[in-house]
């Protein structure tokens, strides 16, 4: 049986089903919906219960007036991002923080990103991104892109699938900020894509 969880994620509030570890059981409170104190580190989730698989990324996407153009940053754990460069390809073993490989490593996330990520005015083309770069800090790794000059989005569709493909319960969190509103959505398995209105 699994059970629906609710944790705190990068500043939203993320519900997900969880299977309980075998021999463990879970606390009533947990069947009936009530949140337990969790801390997310590094790809799981840690509660009194004990620790949970649970993958998430966060996207950020701000326009920016000066330049007319939507900045994004993609925010993944480097592990589940140097397993998805495996899968997807990749070939051998893939360590980002080795810097001595970086251009290669560059080029193989910046063609994985273009093949899971995109975003786009409704009804129209999605709009055309450039690698500005990247940076791995032990267990983060984040990823820069830009867009050509556009005009602001009245509706934004946004589509994540990046490790999507090697973990079921994959999510990812996606904050749209032009001028001083933010709209956020949740994107995972069943919601591949969402619509964010300004």
């Amino acid at each position: 049986m699994k059970y629906l969880r609710s944790i705190k994620a990068f500043g939203l509030s993320v519900l997900f089903w969880v299977q309980p570890i075998p021999g463990k059981s879970l606390p009533d409170s947990t069947a009936q919906g009530a949140e337990l104190p969790v801390t997310a580190q590094a790809g799981k989730v840690s509660t009194d219960e004990g620790q949970h698989e649970f993958y998430v990324g966060l996207t950020d996407i701000v326009y920016n007036l000066g330049t007319r153009t939507f900045e994004i940053t993609l925010k993944v754990f480097t592990d589940d991002l140097e397993l998805a460069l495996v899968e997807s390809g990749g070939g051998e073993k893939i360590i980002l923080a080795d810097y001595g490989a970086e251009a290669g490593n560059d080029s193989l996330i910046f063609a994985y990103v273009a093949e899971h990520f995109t975003i786009f005015r409704k009804g129209a083309q999605p709009l055309a991104m450039h690698p500005v770069g990247r940076e791995t800090e032990l267990d983060v790794t984040w990823i820069y892109l830009e867009t050509d000059p556009t005009q602001p989005l009245k509706e934004a569709v946004v589509s994540n699938t990046m490790m999507m493909e090697i973990y079921e319960d994959q999510t990812h969190i996606v904050h749209l900020r032009q001028g001083e509103k933010t709209k956020s959505t949740l994107l995972h398995r069943g919601k591949l894509t969402g619509t964010l209105k300004s």
